[in-house]
């Protein structure tokens, strides 16, 4: 059964994202108010809030990397990079691409990658082995949003990607080879899961409410 611990309540107007660092015993917080905060897991205490003075651009994607104390948040129009010990901004990567959206984020431990998922189909590439991140190119998938990406976790160098069309994308890193999925009965796909275990991918269907089921190997 769920119990109510605590409520936090430091943000003015509606918070959209959430992330939890186990290894720092960190809660992040973004909301409206332009403000990410970060909570203390073990008494829930507030630590410290980064103002990003992006008004009226929705930070809803975050990424923390402990070693370096580095917390990456997506908004709208730019991702940007802090540092969560000095509460300070390194770096505002600004989207390219007039009237398109950064829509996700996803980090690879392994190789030290950053990849945001744009609007007009395509994935954004920087490197993160120093402090800035460092550009490095780009994928073009088609010409819907990528709505979703994932890492699968046995081999990083290929990712799922939910590029909100009839199917998922399958992109290959090493080569830049996209190989798509046939779900031809599923009308829009939404979102989806993955079960690492099974091999298993669960998509679900904005517009007939079905959930499509595929393997990869």
């Amino acid at each position: 059964s769920l119990k109510k611990v605590i409520s936090l309540k430091k943000h003015l107007g509606c918070v959209l994202g959430l992330l939890i660092s186990d290894e720092s015993r960190t809660l992040f917080s973004s909301g409206l108010d332009s403000d990410i905060k970060m909570w203390d897991l073990d008494n829930f205490s507030l630590k410290g809030v980064i103002n990003t003075g992006q008004k009226g651009d929705i930070s809803m994607d975050m990424i923390f990397l402990p070693r370096n104390n580095i917390l990456i948040a997506g908004f709208i129009s730019a991702f940007a990079c802090y540092n969560t010990k000095k509460n300070q901004e390194i770096a505002l990567i600004h989207n390219k691409y007039k009237g398109s959206k950064i829509n996700s984020l996803c980090y690879i431990e392994k190789k030290q990658y950053l990849l945001a998922g744009v609007s007009l189909g395509r994935i954004r590439l920087w490197s993160m082995k120093t402090l800035k991140p460092e550009y490095i190119g780009e994928y073009v998938i088609g010409t819907n949003l990528p709505l979703k990406i994932f890492v699968l976790e046995d081999d990083e160098s290929m990712l799922i990607v939910n590029s909100g069309q009839k199917n998922l994308c399958l992109l290959n890193l090493s080569n830049g080879l996209v190989e798509r999925s046939a779900l031809q009965e599923l009308k829009e796909c939404y979102t989806f899961a993955v079960s690492s275990l099974t091999k298993k991918i669960y998509v679900s269907d904005s517009k007939t409410g079905a959930i499509g089921i595929l393997t990869y190997e």
